[in-house]
This record gives C-alpha cells, sequence and structure tokens, in this order.
C-alpha cells in the first residue's frame, strides 16, 4: 500500500469526538474493499452518521454526515472539498504528515462545511 497522511477537520463539537471519526477513517483507509472504489457511501462505518468517500490515485476524501443528510448533497460538498484541496493543498501533500495540512485546511474547509450546513440553499431537491 502508498504511505498516507492523515488530514482532518471536525466541524461540529456536537455528538462524538472527532477522535471516533479519524478511528473510522483509518479504517476506511485501510480497507481494500473501500479502497477500489473511486465513489462510495460506506454502510455502516459509524452507528450515529453516515461515511461517504471519494478517492484517486493519490488522495481519498473521507466526510461524515448525519443519517438523514441528502447524500447527493453530501457528495457535492465532497466534491467542493477535493476541487479546493486539489487547488490549494496537493502541491504540499505528498510530504504531509498526520495532521500537518489540518490547520491549512481549517479556513476553506469551514466555509465549505458551513455553506452544505443549510441543505436547502445548496440543494433546491430537498425542499
Amino acid at each position: 500500500p502508498l504511505p498516507f497522511s492523515l488530514q482532518t477537520y471536525h466541524h461540529f463539537t456536537q455528538g462524538a469526538p472527532a477522535a471516533k471519526y479519524s478511528a473510522v477513517a483509518q479504517k476506511v483507509l485501510n480497507s481494500d474493499k473501500v479502497l477500489s472504489q473511486q465513489s462510495a457511501n460506506v454502510p455502516q462505518a459509524v452507528d450515529d452518521a453516515s461515511c461517504l468517500m471519494q478517492a484517486d490515485k493519490s488522495f481519498m476524501f473521507i466526510v461524515f454526515v448525519a443519517k438523514d443528510y441528502p447524500e447527493r448533497t453530501a457528495f457535492e460538498l465532497l466534491r467542493q472539498i477535493r476541487k479546493e484541496f486539489t487547488d490549494k493543498e496537493a502541491a504540499d501533500a505528498e510530504k504531509a504528515t498526520d495532521n500537518s495540512l489540518s490547520k491549512a485546511c481549517k479556513k476553506w474547509m469551514s466555509a465549505a462545511c458551513t455553506k452544505y450546513d443549510d441543505v436547502a440553499s445548496v440543494n433546491k431537491v430537498s425542499l
């Protein structure tokens, strides 16, 4: 397997601690079944949320959302995060260690997560 580093951003302070989701993300990263897919809803990865991922040859992006959060909208959030990461952080990612990019990513990830907090504003079908 390729070496990887885990970068995190925990948007909410409610619910399970961020460490719980980081542990699940590590399991997803180590799953051969998940790694063979480019985009997936990872069923039963965590009991209190939905886990969705997108991957390419270099990066995997994982998001945890409330179980009732629309899957289509969560994948839109993933696409935005993936694009912003590729545009802003990918050059530094190869030499990154765990959480070394997390602080740099926080500003734009916070903005993306805040935007997607209001499902109705980003998904007109949800109305």
